[in-house]
């Protein structure tokens, strides 16, 4: 009689392959990005600790939170739809399959130039853009045919993309019941016992993040989608995400985490070591990738200087001192990445494009606007830019409020004083609004408009900040805010306030 083996997966037993017996996922079903089915045993684990470890106490809290936090209301989603066309979503009826639901979110997110034939898992040369995430949930849906989780959260995405189209031959669905059944059932597959290993209900939450760009008034419930994602990869760890479809998701919302850690002026798990050298170790990572490991320090940073001033006279000098210099550190790093990389690329990333707007009320400010070779260009010298800007924004306060502590400090960036500090700021912050028009463009479909919430934020602050000198920009950046949300990027007011209802 032949036994069977405990050390061999349930999935890699059914497909008749050889299991590495790996727990709580095996390397072949993690690396292939297949769900593992776990092994068939009888044993019982007795931990022999006293307490979870940090990460997993901080799973399990966030998993109860997630299940009472702030998501959006029917009415809230009813009101999402009518705003978009004093109508309901227009769908594709299809219960045998999602294709054309996964066709609209493709064919409405990928910029253009970056669609490519995949299988949706192998990617030899790592993904160009952070949005290629996209092509993998085909596979994972075919794979999660168990658990309704991400077909669900999938239609509801396509919901929120299609309440933008009026097509023929469409059927009416209602834009909130798919979000709501995308909710329900993330909720209820959180509460099963292996939901910590399934990489289907990361996709999922990474659907519904991008469902609450789209919706209005989506801080609360957008917080609680990336904090859940971030702690599900923190569960996997950086090991599991070097390869596969959790690699391309990771690298996918990799900016959103670190973004939000901007946000919240918080550190995040990803500033370790381990988490920007592991997950790129087979695959190279790309230039936003690249940036992304310079900046990801910077909300430490951040902390760190709330902390004394929220104590000022209490803050020892050689910790203001020492909280200004890793400031300084961080922009003289962004300087030198931005030289070397231009060197790698060997030609200008960016140059002047002659005005061709098209609302009816032009900017009036007189400088062209820059074009870049593509949407990655971009993304990562717009996004360079503002990490530079927030890092002068901490010096400028720090020395503003400790002058004599912190005098001849900017001599390490070539700057003079204050206002030296000022005039750069002002400059990105300008550069940011000009490479706005090329991120807008129609062929950049959502991805591009999507990727401007921070820099433009950034921007925005800065310019509002600095008096009504700048008043053109600003009026500006109040009609991009505009073409944001009629776009259906309708989170566009709270996340780049523009102090207009």
């Amino acid at each position: 009689m032949k036994v069977k083996q405990k050390s061999v997966c349930q999935t890699c037993r059914t497909r008749k392959l050889g299991c590495d017996g790996k727990r709580p996922g095996c390397s072949q079903c993690v690396l292939s990005g297949r769900f593992c089915d776990g092994y068939s045993t009888n044993w019982t684990f007795v931990s022999q600790d006293d307490g979870l470890p940090k990460a997993k106490e901080q799973h399990s809290k966030w998993v109860q939170q997630y299940s009472k936090s702030h998501l959006h209301s029917p009415d809230d989603v009813m009101e999402h739809s009518q705003y978009a066309n004093d109508s309901v979503s227009l769908l594709p009826s299809l219960r045998p399959d999602n294709n054309d639901f996964m066709g609209l979110i493709i064919q409405n997110y990928i910029p253009g130039d970056q669609l490519m034939i995949t299988d949706g898992i192998t990617d030899d040369k790592g993904s160009r853009i952070c949005g290629s995430w996209i092509e993998v949930l085909p596979v994972l849906e075919n794979q999660s045919a168990r658990d309704p989780v991400l077909p669900t959260a999938i239609k509801a995405l396509a919901g929120s993309i299609g309440s933008q189209k009026q097509e023929a031959n469409q059927s009416i669905l209602s834009c909130s019941q798919p979000y709501q059944v995308a909710i329900r059932a993330l909720r209820k597959s959180f509460a099963r016992p292996d939901h910590t290993f399934r990489t289907d209900l990361i996709a999922a939450a990474m659907c519904l993040t991008l469902v609450e760009l789209m919706l209005p008034e989506s801080l609360p419930a957008l917080t609680a989608h990336v904090k859940g994602v971030g702690l599900l990869l923190l569960t996997y760890g950086p090991e599991a995400c070097k390869s596969g479809a959790l690699h391309k998701l990771f690298v996918g919302f990799r900016p959103l985490l670190v973004l939000e850690a901007f946000r919240h002026r918080q550190p995040v798990f990803l500033a370790s070591p381990e988490w920007f050298e592991i997950p790129f170790f087979i695959l190279s990572p790309s230039l936003m990738q690249r940036l992304l490991s310079k900046a990801v320090i910077i909300p430490s940073l951040f902390r760190k200087c709330d902390e004394i001033l929220d104590t000022p006279c209490a803050s020892d000098i050689s910790e203001i001192r020492g909280i200004c210099r890793s400031f300084i550190d961080i922009v003289r790093q962004l300087e030198d990445w931005e030289t070397s990389t231009r060197v790698e690329i060997g030609r200008p990333y960016f140059w002047n494009q002659d005005k061709t707007f098209s609302s009816r009320s032009p900017p009036t400010f007189e400088e062209s606007f820059l074009w870049y070779d593509n949407v990655t260009m971009a993304n990562v010298f717009t996004h360079l830019w503002a990490f530079h800007i927030v890092c002068l924004s901490e010096i400028e306060r720090l020395m503003l409020l400790f002058p004599e502590t912190l005098l001849g400090e900017t001599s390490l960036l070539s700057l003079k004083d204050v206002g030296d500090i000022t005039s750069r700021t002002l400059t990105l912050s300008k550069q940011i609004c000009l490479s706005m028009e090329y991120l807008m463009q129609d062929e950049m479909k959502l991805f591009g408009p999507a990727s401007t919430f921070f820099p433009l934020q950034v921007a925005n602050e800065k310019l509002r900040a600095y008096g009504p000198a700048n008043q053109e920009y600003v009026d500006y950046i109040e009609q991009l805010v505009g073409r944001l949300v009629r776009k259906g990027l309708r989170s566009a007011p709270i996340l780049v306030p523009t102090g207009r209802t």
